[in-house]
């Protein structure tokens, strides 16, 4: 049953992906631009993304919305891709855990109650400046607790996010 869910999800975002391509051919916007590293990743990744694969996607999607210029993007083709991910150390939790981790920290700095950072007036230019000046602010020593057991381990996710 999860597995028909995985594809099912797989094939929703490709179709979804798919549109977009023939939409955005017309202009060349900052959104354009971020929907086309999603779409490299899925053309340079000769399989679905895998659970893992989801979270960090929509980890560099959040993260990319911090972004408005056009120079320098979070890379998900890079950063997603299962060599990376298989690179990761285990010994700061499962891949699962630490891409969770990571789309949380994300998601509390694009989330924040005053100054939201995929607001335009909050966002900055490039990757490294979204990193600096918003996500290590909440992501360089991240807490998150490993399953089974209850033990919270501190861990720098900054580095997962590759541009």
């Amino acid at each position: 049953m999860k597995l028909n869910i995985t594809k099912s999800m797989a094939m929703l975002f490709i179709m979804i992906s798919m549109g977009l391509i023939a939409s955005s051919c017309k202009s060349e916007s900052s959104e354009d631009r971020k929907t086309d590293q999603a779409l490299l990743y899925l053309v340079n990744s000769p399989a679905t993304p895998n659970e893992n694969q989801f979270v960090c996607l929509s980890a560099y999607s959040l993260a990319n919305s911090c972004v408005t210029g056009t120079v320098q993007l979070f890379n998900p083709g890079v950063g997603c891709a299962n060599a990376t991910l298989d690179a990761l150390p285990t010994t700061n939790g499962t891949i699962n855990e630490q891409m969770i981790a990571l789309r949380e920290c994300v998601r509390k700095a694009v989330n924040d109650p005053i100054q939201p950072c995929n607001m335009p007036q909050f966002s900055y230019a490039t990757a490294g400046q979204v990193v600096t000046n918003v996500i290590k602010a909440k992501c360089d020593v991240a807490e998150y607790t490993i399953a089974p057991a209850t033990t919270t381990t501190k861990v720098n996710l900054t580095g997962l996010l590759k541009y």
